[in-house]
């Protein structure tokens, strides 16, 4: 029950949902001197996303979603977004720190999370909403001349480069202060989306970060029904270039073994290929 909520990594102790409550304790960073935790970009980055308002648009998409005419608690619904921010606090600090100190291992993750409801009752409401969860983590190591993370930030998230590099993207918009995006499904795993995500940024002296998340979705066919997503971008200096660390959570549908594998496989694919062409683009 509850599995993302319980997961330890990220939240410390969580209660049962009898007795659950929406606050999460986050982890904490390694200890550091005062002179190092100032000096720490890694430890700006935090402090920003602590700060963070949790939109409460979030939870309203959470509680849309039905299962055998039921939908989640209100309850779960405010609690779950907070425990996925922590998720992504906890994997940026972490590649973030890494890079900070010079190591940068070039890497692309895409995992099912309870895709297979080895503990899970797959009737339950709750169970079956996060039966649909997707995790993408990358790490990139570009060589470049360009110093300033907000630079390749800018490019990277313009819509010239990523209706360049995303096939699925159909258009991009503002439209009441958020970024909207309508996409192509993916034959056989992914309906198409119809979303718009509340945009945040920060810049600080070797790094850049910005921060999406849905807030409003279509929701009606032939567009995904519920759509939740999560994501951090952040582009680190690092010497001899620039390092890039992604994180995302997302739900689309719950999905049998084999698509599974294909989704999982295609956006790995993805992700490389949006790699590829920014080392193209800020090469040399």
């Amino acid at each position: 029950m509850l599995a993302l909520l319980m997961w330890p990594v990220a939240m410390g102790a969580v209660e049962s949902r009898a007795g659950l409550t929406a606050q999460v304790v986050q982890p904490t960073l390694p200890v550091r001197t005062v002179t190092e935790q100032r000096a720490s970009i890694a430890q700006r980055l935090w402090s920003w996303l602590g700060e963070l308002e949790h939109d409460p648009r979030v939870a309203d998409e959470v509680t849309r979603f039905e299962h055998d005419d039921r939908s989640p608690s209100p309850e779960y619904s405010r609690a779950l977004p907070r425990a996925i921010r922590g998720l992504v606090m906890e994997a940026a600090i972490a590649r973030v720190t890494e890079l900070q100190e010079g190591t940068c291992t070039p890497f692309v993750d895409a995992d099912f999370l309870r895709a297979g409801f080895a503990t899970a009752d797959p009737e339950d409401t709750e169970d079956r909403f996060e039966g649909g969860f997707i995790r993408t983590e990358m790490v990139a190591c570009f060589v470049t001349s360009i110093s300033e993370p907000d630079s390749v930030l800018d490019l990277y998230t313009s819509a010239d480069f990523r209706g360049e590099v995303e096939s699925r993207i159909d258009s991009i918009w503002v439209g009441n202060g958020l970024s909207c995006v309508a996409t192509g499904g993916m034959w056989a795993l992914l309906d198409p989306t119809l979303a718009c995500n509340r945009i945040d940024r920060m810049s600080v002296d070797g790094l850049a970060a910005e921060h999406s998340q849905v807030v409003w979705n279509q929701g009606v066919e032939p567009y995904q029904d519920v759509f939740f997503k999560e994501s951090l971008k952040t582009f680190v200096r690092i010497p001899g270039g620039m390092a890039y660390h992604y994180i995302n959570y997302s739900r689309s549908v719950r999905l049998g073994r084999l698509k599974r594998a294909i989704g999982g496989g295609r956006i790995k694919g993805s992700q490389e290929d949006n790699a590829r062409a920014l080392a193209a683009r800020i090469g040399g």
